[in-house]
Formats: C-alpha cells, structure tokens, sequence
C-alpha cells in the first residue's frame, strides 16, 4: 500500500510503507495520514471547464484512471518538519515572509527540496529513496518502495475522489474566513 504526505504545493510525499520500527519523526508522519481506497475515476475536465474557459486545455480528453490504494498526508508539510530537515542536511531554511515558522505550511519550497526530503526520510525510514539524484538531474524509481511525490492523478484522485464536485480548493465560493 502507498502513503502520501501532503505540503505545501508541489511537495506532496508518497511511500510506500514497510511495518519496520520507526523513530518519533516518522511515527508521527504515519499518524497524520489516511487511506485512500484503491479505484478507478475520470481525470481531466469532467466539470466542463474547458469550454468555460476555466480549465486549460491539457486536461482534455477525459480518460479512466485506475489507482491502488494508498494513504495520504491529512496535513501540509509545517515549517518545523521542513526546518528539522534542512538542520540535518545542513540547507538554508526557506524564507517564512515573516509571517512565523513552528506548526505554520511550509512556504517557498522547490521541487528539488522537496524530492531530495523524500529521499531522506526514505533512507531514515530504511526504505529504497524514489530518487537519483545527480546534480540537477533527477530520476524517479518507481519500483522503489520509498518517500516521493505523488502523481498528477493519485493527487486529482486523493483531491475529488469518487465526487462529481470540485474539490473545495478549486471552489469559487471557499474562503478562508
């Protein structure tokens, strides 16, 4: 079975999960997540939103997806979590806009942050990291059973699963108020 952590934007993590002994960081990680059940759902513009303008046309044509099961993060990734990893690997905290740090979203957070994190909580975790990285270069490993990010459709998947609505961040009338 896969496992997802949700951050901020891009930095959506996945793994796939061994029942090894874990240390507090990741036992926490497992505490936050949720099962997402195996199944098979329309991706792309199912709403109509390419002929109102509203959707681009690279969600189009509408095609079956067909995804096993797999949990995924309840929580963005938070500023803590983000800054215990960059102290560990000796990187620059990303900047908070000062608006403050603790259990906050993480913030200002690359693609590249966010794979080289997978690989190491798959290392720490004793799983095979997703990701060679090189350089600038990096390439998945999709037989790995580590931490990485999740595919555009097991996000769309997690996001508006088995409903003919849109997710609620995608809703004009959600506000945060």
């Amino acid at each position: 079975m896969m496992k997802c952590i949700s951050t901020v934007a891009v930095a959506l993590l996945c793994c796939m999960w061994s029942f090894a002994e874990r240390n507090a960081e990741l036992a926490a990680l497992e505490s936050h997540m949720v099962l997402v059940s195996r199944g098979t759902f329309q991706m792309g513009d199912t709403l109509g939103d390419c002929i109102t303008g509203l959707g681009g046309s690279g969600e189009l044509p509408v095609h079956p997806v067909k995804l096993g099961s797999y949990s995924f993060g309840k929580f963005l990734v938070a500023f803590d979590q983000c800054d215990t990893f960059c102290e560990a690997t000796a990187w620059t905290k990303p900047y908070d806009e000062g608006w403050g740090r603790g259990d906050r979203p993480a913030i200002h957070i690359s693609w590249y942050d966010a794979v080289s994190c997978c690989d190491r909580l798959s290392l720490k975790a004793g799983l095979a990291p997703c990701y060679l990285i090189s350089g600038s270069m990096v390439t998945p490993d999709w037989e790995a059973n580590g931490y990485r990010l999740p595919t555009e459709a097991e996000w769309e998947y997690a996001g508006s699963r088995k409903r003919q609505e849109r997710p609620i961040w995608e809703r004009k009338d959600y506000s945060t108020q």
